[in-house]
């Protein structure tokens, strides 16, 4: 499977919980899920179906957190990125 699949598993996932979230928050959490746990993914070869599925579970639990100062940052991270690259896209 793909990132963008990968993506657009994580974004269904939230959306059928009531939660709707962009590709970009998405796949940056991915990313991190991937990155902070090192023994559950090796990032040296491909994942197996069943690690893609973990990873799905993993970043939808991350993004259904609540109160999470860190994950507010993320979004917030995100957002700003997101506005900045488009207002360079703009000039």
């Amino acid at each position: 499977m793909d990132i963008e699949a990968v993506v657009r598993e994580i974004c269904a996932g939230c959306a059928s919980k009531g939660y709707r979230v962009s590709e970009i928050l998405a796949a940056f959490i991915a990313r991190t899920v991937l990155e902070s746990n090192p023994n559950e993914f090796s990032l040296d070869s491909s994942l197996s179906n069943s690690d893609v599925n973990k990873l799905i579970d993993y970043s939808i639990q991350r993004l259904m957190e609540r109160d999470n100062p860190s994950l507010e940052t993320i979004k917030m991270q995100v957002g700003f990125d997101t506005c900045y690259v488009r207002l360079e896209e703009d000039l």
